[in-house]
């Protein structure tokens, strides 16, 4: 079987791509910049890193399966939805690295050999997990859906970082009125500061309006 282990862990990728080859595979360790040669010509597996430098490895789980190749993930990110994303995409198993390098080595030796490498209790555990943090993000979102466009506005720039005469200046209002609007917004999302409401559209993972439109509405 032909294996590529895409780490940006040099040391953690010679180290899986030596236990693959003692087990009679073909297996080689390739670093972020050899993930386009990989997608181009996919071996049978693919053990892919999650956080590779610079590159979302979620992003490459559909990509390579749809290509023919059998993808297991290694993890070590507590981000359920990213390793949910993963399983959707058709990711055999995502393998937490914090699990230890003995349970990493025995899930592929049951892949190589045919088996399932992580249980079907297990990957639902992923799956109900990452459903549940999204129903909580949905939540979280609820208040932002309240405020109007300007109000958006307004937070989009706090987010930003822009005091409230900056935000005067660049909406092109006065600062009491901008002061009304970030009164306003506050009582909607139920927090008490300017400093609250963007820990909490941070948090939430609120996702400002873009701000070329900031001067109009």
């Amino acid at each position: 079987m032909r294996i590529a282990v895409v780490e940006d862990h040099r040391f953690v990728a010679d180290l899986l791509a030596g236990e693959l080859r003692s087990m009679g595979h073909d297996a080689s360790a390739v670093g972020p910049e050899g993930v386009d040669g990989v997608l181009a010509d996919p071996p049978d597996l693919v053990v892919l890193d999650l956080q590779l430098a610079g590159l979302d490895g979620t992003e490459l789980v559909a990509p390579l399966v749809r290509r023919g190749a059998s993808v297991i993930v290694l993890s070590g990110t507590p981000d359920v939805t990213a390793r949910a994303r993963c399983v959707e995409a058709g990711a055999l198993a995502v393998l937490d690295k914090a699990s230890g390098l003995d349970r990493v080595v025995e899930a592929l030796r049951r892949a190589v050999a045919g088996e399932t490498p992580q249980s079907p209790a297990e990957r639902a555990t992923i799956l109900d997990s990452a459903r549940e943090a999204r129903r909580g993000r949905s939540e979280a979102l609820k208040p932002f859906a309240e405020l109007t466009a300007r109000e958006q506005q307004v937070l989009a720039a706090l987010v930003a970082g822009l005091a409230v005469a900056d935000v005067a200046r660049e909406l092109y209002l006065s600062v009491e009125t901008v002061r009304s609007y970030v009164k306003s917004l506050l009582r909607k999302l139920g927090v008490g500061s300017q400093l609250a409401a963007v820990a909490l559209a941070n948090d939430a993972g609120w996702v400002p309006a873009t701000r070329r439109d900031m001067a109009t509405g």
